[in-house]
């Protein structure tokens, strides 16, 4: 019995069992995280060097972050430059949305003096918004127009019918209503056809909308007798809703026309809507209270 337990540890001592211990070859798989980690940051600077938008940064340093700092390796750096980074974004959304709000007061301030018909201001309004938001397109093709439309009529704020047809036009105009805006230019130079600038700016919304023809106003007729006419005999092939197009585009022009008033409550009283032809009569008749006929309507009707 002795004999074999001298044997037992004599084998143990020639061939000890080997004990887990920590070793570099064991570590292997730290050093190649690692170096694909700073292969990554590399590939990332590289494309921050190449002019890498903001937002696409705080991206891509997320995603560094979010994979690489669980697994032990030290990000430290990377998240000092998220956390700057998140602060300027923060920064620059402010002032951008500043910027913005100013712009929009500008443009409104710009629309309100086309609206006075002082040009120039109007143009200087929004050239001082589009300096503070250059990517907004609106604001580049409101101050081309204006800038056209300046070098041909600067203002026209005087309070003569002509003058508030012009206002009109370019304000439709702005809108990128042709079809009013060239009514209201169109009417404004046949009222004052002695001002050739008038027929310049008619020339000048013309070629913004060459898909509009130009009405075939009859000689001696304004536009205005011309839409009421072509209203009237809308009327009596039965097209109404072709003849309150005309009657609409009539009172754009002529917002107290009588006669306009009074056939739009003609043809909705045709059309079986007696509210809104009572609404245009009792129009026409506080424009015109002496009317009779009107008076005779609104009596009989309702």
């Amino acid at each position: 019995m002795k004999k074999i337990w001298l044997i037992g540890v004599l084998l143990l001592a020639v061939n000890p069992a080997k004990a887990w211990e920590w070793n570099d070859k064991d570590s292997a798989v730290l050093p190649s995280l690692q170096e694909e980690f700073d292969q990554e940051v590399v590939a990332y600077r590289s494309q921050v060097e190449k002019g890498l938008a903001a937002q696409e940064r705080l991206i891509a340093l997320d995603r560094l972050i979010s994979q690489y700092k669980p697994q032990s390796i030290n990000t430290v750096v990377l998240e000092s430059e998220r956390d700057r980074l998140t602060i300027q974004l923060d920064q620059d959304q402010r002032k951008a949305q500043t910027s913005q709000n100013v712009s929009t007061e500008l443009y409104l301030l710009a629309m309100q003096k086309t609206k006075e018909g002082r040009f120039l201001d109007a143009l200087s309004a929004v050239q001082k918004a589009e300096r503070l938001v250059p990517e907004d397109k609106a604001l580049a093709e409101a101050r081309r127009r204006l800038q056209s439309v300046t070098a041909i009529v600067p203002v026209a704020a005087q309070s003569t019918k002509a003058d508030d047809l012009v206002r009109k036009g370019i304000v439709r105009h702005l809108e990128n209503d042709g079809l009013r805006a060239l009514n209201a230019l169109r009417y404004a130079a046949q009222l004052q056809p002695s001002q050739p600038s008038l027929v310049r700016l008619v020339n000048l919304v013309e070629r913004e909308y060459p898909a509009l023809e130009s009405p075939a106003v009859p000689p001696g007729k304004t536009l205005v007798d011309h839409k009421l006419q072509l209203s009237l005999e809308n009327v009596y092939s039965g097209q109404y809703l072709k003849a309150i197009e005309e009657c609409n585009q009539v009172l754009d022009m002529e917002p107290n026309n009588v006669l306009a008033l009074t056939r739009m409550g003609s043809i909705y009283y045709a059309m079986g809507q007696k509210m809104e032809a009572r609404s245009y009569w009792q129009q026409a008749l506080k424009m015109d209270p002496g009317n009779q006929v009107l008076k005779q309507f609104l009596n009989e009707k309702f």
